[in-house]
């Protein structure tokens, strides 16, 4: 792929990135074990970085995964990342329905007929 064709999937991605409301995030965010390694020359994506953020959640919201985590055998917290992860991933799946659905031709055009004859 050329370079300007690169760059035009890069920007093509980081605008629908802000559409979905993420933002860009500069090198001092990074965890330091992160800046090591992409500094090694690995490549390293958002999704395998960790972030210690301070989280307030409501009370039940808590106890209902302290309690998963009891069962499964995980730490409470991996439990509630898993299903934030979930959330994400399938916002993330409908959205590219959504967009695949917009871009069929074919079936934008039947739909049409179909609503014609309503």
């Amino acid at each position: 792929m050329s370079e300007e064709k690169t760059d035009i999937k890069n920007t093509e991605f980081t605008n629908k990135m802000k559409e979905m409301g993420w933002r860009e995030i500069d090198s001092s965010e990074l965890p330091e074990a992160v800046k090591r390694l992409k500094n090694k020359g690995r490549k390293i994506t958002l999704r395998e970085c960790k972030s210690e953020v301070k989280l307030v959640l409501d009370a039940d919201i808590v106890e209902y995964f302290k309690q998963a985590s009891s069962k499964k055998g995980e730490n409470y917290k991996i439990l509630i990342n898993t299903a934030l992860r979930n959330l994400v991933d399938s916002e993330q799946t409908e959205s590219g329905k959504f967009d695949e659905i917009l871009n069929d031709r074919e079936f934008l055009s039947r739909l049409k007929s179909e609503l014609e004859t309503v």
